[in-house]
């Protein structure tokens, strides 16, 4: 709990009253939970999270919480959260042991011997089990032994404890403590209990010495287990420019003053877009590395992470899109056009706050003359052959025992990215496309995509934007759309019904914004 609670700002820990340490009986608990879904309290009680707060409660199984009028008295604050909130469970309804977490595929998916040995040696491991990275845990058997092994002194994450918080270190080292300090001075010339040990370590770690590689190698498997280690180099880096023996990605504020470095270059982009987008592509060669370090990792590097895409947008912007007629528009824009459109949100939505209105300056003096030529370019292919009318596309149209899912606003790049995802989780998928009914809003565009669409036609375009059932003249809205749909044969999900199939041909219509 203490390294879940440096983690997670909204953990409440059901324990002493202690409202510093976000611990109290179930009825602060209570009051805590109230006050944060929208009621007033002292700013002790809150977190200054917008995220649900999370509830632990030790010693006391989600069963206690059931035993209505048989729950204990100092409980009972807590039965209605366990309505009102979620429980974190196992599949079978009991409560989480750590080897059942750590094995099963709905938590971390380890392979875990299931004998005494090893779950007793798992429980005595636990916590230096937390700063392992999983990758090297996984594709094998872990048995009690290869627990136990993390008992042994490990002096690397020892060693990284121990910078990143001495006192609390040390207490967690106790009778080993002796161990890990004769362990310094054999393999890293190194004794923690000398006068200003600490700096020592913090300039010989950023020094890059040969001894303290594996050190340094252990930080960035895991940086946020070491969160004093930051602060502790920011102390240490000496002063002077010719960066002071070490190497600089090692040192956070080389990286601050690079990441200073860049949002003033970014703010002085030339004026000409094609001059800019060309600084663009030479700053990504000069600052790219960065999202290597392992301040990254951290989120201390963010103009680093957005430069990546804004380069992509600016190879992307410096050739408009062009071609004879609407197709050959299309398939530029399904080849390479598309790339830009992705790279303009990813740049954005990789920074906060100040940076993110730098970004989208930048994002916007490098994409709207691309998104005027191309626009452009495309109205001149229009005129030279105009876009398929009503009927010339085929239906949109599930098969049996199908389902046409509509996401209002998915556009082609993040079609693309949605099928990556899907792809990464082993599901096959097929990115296809199509014209846009126009307007290109979602009274207009959505009729086109449904499987009733033959029965519709925009003859006028009248406030609402919407279409005309061509039968009876009625205006399109979204009750009428869903009763043709039903009409048509298809089941409409997601009002809060069972949405079992009622046949075995059925098709279903499902939506979302």
């Amino acid at each position: 709990m203490e390294l879940a609670r440096e983690r997670l700002p909204e953990l409440l820990i059901l324990g002493p009253y202690e409202p510093k340490a976000r611990t109290g009986p179930a009825i602060w608990l209570r009051f805590v939970v109230d006050r944060q879904n929208g009621g007033e309290g002292d700013e002790d009680d809150r977190d200054g999270s917008e995220r649900p707060p999370i509830l632990y409660l030790p010693g006391v199984g989600r069963q206690a919480l059931c035993a209505g009028e048989d729950c204990l008295e100092e409980l009972k604050p807590l039965v209605a959260l366990l309505h009102r909130g979620a429980s974190w469970r196992h599949p079978n309804g009991k409560d989480w042991t750590a080897a059942g977490f750590l094995g099963s595929s709905k938590g971390v998916n380890l392979r875990l011997a299931e004998d005494r040995r090893t779950v007793e040696a798992l429980r005595q491991a636990l916590l230096d089990l937390t700063a392992i990275p999983l990758a090297r845990l996984r594709g094998r058997l872990l048995q009690a032994d290869d627990f136990h092994r993390l008992l042994v002194a490990d002096l690397p994450r020892n060693l990284l404890r121990w910078l990143a918080d001495p006192a609390s270190a040390r207490i967690r080292l106790e009778e080993r403590w002796e161990a890990f300090t004769s362990q310094c001075r054999d393999e890293l010339d190194y004794d923690p209990e000398e006068s200003g040990a600490e700096v020592t370590a913090g300039l010989r770690l950023g020094g890059g010495e040969p001894e303290w590689e594996p050190v340094w190698e252990r930080f960035c498997e895991t940086p946020e287990s070491f969160p004093g280690v930051e602060g502790l180099l920011r102390r240490c880096q000496p002063g002077g420019s010719g960066l002071f023996g070490g190497v600089p990605a090692r040192w956070p504020k080389e990286n601050e003053r690079l990441e200073a470095s860049l949002r003033a270059e970014l703010a002085a982009l030339p004026n000409s877009q094609r001059k800019a987008c060309d600084r663009v592509v030479e700053l990504e060669d000069e600052h790219g590395k960065r999202r290597t370090w392992v301040w990254a990792r951290l989120g201390l590097s963010p103009l680093a992470a957005a430069l990546g895409p804004l380069a992509r947008l600016a190879a992307a912007a410096k050739s408009p899109l062009g071609g004879g007629d609407p197709e050959e528009v299309r398939s530029a824009y399904l080849e390479r056009g598309w790339g830009a459109d992705e790279a303009a949100w990813e740049a954005v939505t990789a920074v906060k706050g100040a940076d993110e209105e730098l970004v989208s300056k930048v994002v916007r003096h490098l994409l709207e003359p691309w998104l005027q030529d191309s626009a452009l370019a495309f109205q001149q292919a229009v005129l030279r052959k105009p876009l398929p009318g009503a009927g010339e596309q085929p239906l949109v149209e599930a098969g049996e025992d199908g389902c046409l899912f509509f996401v209002d606003g998915l556009r082609y790049d993040l079609g693309r990215r949605l099928a990556e995802r899907l792809e990464a989780r082993g599901l096959r998928t097929a990115v296809e496309t199509r014209w846009a009914a126009l307007p290109t809003v979602t009274a207009t565009a959505k009729p086109g995509v449904t499987p009733v669409a033959g029965g519709l036609e925009g003859a006028a375009l009248d406030k609402s934007f919407a279409p005309r059932f061509r039968a009876d003249g009625r205006a399109v809205d979204a009750s009428s759309l869903r009763a043709a749909m039903t009409e048509r044969g298809y089941q409409i999900l997601g009002a809060g019904e069972f949405d079992r199939p009622r046949s075995a041909s059925a098709r279903g219509w499902l939506e979302t914004g």
